[in-house]
């Protein structure tokens, strides 16, 4: 299967090199011209917790029209970029190309079915965590983590689904509707994500600490009654309480939005947490501690995007 990557970031790069590994045909696009050409020279080092450390050498390129359509691309870039990424990367994509979506953030399945027809894009989740130490240097901290897709082609997500478990991903399943897999992950996230980049903890203290806990609360409560007014499954019974587990079993993980405040980037703070003000006011609901939540963040980009 030839497969392409849009946006060969921490978790771009992984899922690519995984797959390189276990033969495909894979190719990298990021416009990051140090890391692609670190790819080329030296291969992608992958340090892994818990397994033994791995480079791969999938080829990567800073201009999509050097590989040209493929059979499945994944799309791997922050929210802020997916539409961005999509028009520049449309060498790469055509009406019999799959897309697939794991990106964080509450829109991006709906903005990447602009660019093709609904039924050639899969969307779903995945809690497989990694970050960037450097170029052509991905840290993958720990080798378990779910991973769900699906969307209106059945045959087309059971074939991601078996290349990514014979990857190394054996936690991967096909689900039929992923709408409620995307939210029930950014309702976590709505959570924790704007806490960790405010106040610079780790997801674990965020739940044990009780103010911070009680922010966490009021936001994924928020969050819940958002989606339901749309008329979302809510997957979770207890969507709070699964929120202080998971961050209390992963204490020491860092939350992406705390990463890119620390090297000062540009947040995911309006799909997330801004996306649940703006469906909100869609649906007539307030959502005060997001929208707080959704400014800070942006005042804290402001303090060092705009200066």
């Amino acid at each position: 299967m030839r497969i392409g990557v849009i946006g060969a970031g921490s978790l771009g790069a992984l899922f690519g090199g995984y797959l390189w590994e276990n033969g495909e045909d894979v190719y990298l696009y990021d416009v990051w011209e140090e890391h692609v050409d670190a790819i080329n020279d030296e291969g992608l080092y992958i340090e892994r917790l818990g397994a033994e450390d791995m480079r791969v050498h999938p080829p990567a390129t800073t201009d999509p029209e050097e590989i040209g359509p493929v059979d499945v691309a994944f799309v791997f870039v922050k929210s802020n970029d997916t539409r961005t990424a999509m028009e520049g990367a449309s060498a790469m994509y055509d009406e019999e190309t799959t897309l697939v979506t794991l990106q964080n953030g509450l829109t991006n399945y709906e903005v990447i079915q602009e660019f093709t027809a609904d039924d050639r894009v899969l969307g779903g989740t995945t809690l497989i965590g990694s970050n960037m130490k450097g170029p052509a240097h991905v840290f993958q901290d720990g080798l378990e983590g779910k991973t769900k897709l699906g969307g209106e082609d059945d045959e087309a997500a059971d074939r991601v689904v078996e290349a990514l478990r014979s990857a190394g991903f054996e936690d991967t399943h096909r689900v039929d509707d992923p709408i409620p897999h995307i939210w029930h992950k950014q309702i976590t996230s709505v959570g924790v994500k704007p806490i960790a980049g405010l106040t610079g903890l780790m997801i674990g203290p965020i739940s044990t600490y009780e103010p911070t806990q009680e922010v966490l609360r009021a936001l994924i409560e928020e969050a819940v009654t958002v989606a339901r007014a749309k008329g979302i499954e809510v997957i979770s019974d207890d969507p709070v309480g699964d929120t202080i587990e998971h961050c209390r079993d992963n204490p020491e993980v860092m939350s992406s939005m705390l990463e890119d405040v620390t090297k000062e980037r540009k947040t995911e703070i309006e799909y997330i947490n801004g996306a649940i003000v703006e469906y909100g006011e869609e649906e007539g609901i307030e959502t005060p501690y997001n929208r707080a939540v959704t400014a800070l963040i942006q005042g804290k980009e402001h303090s060092y995007l705009d200066q």
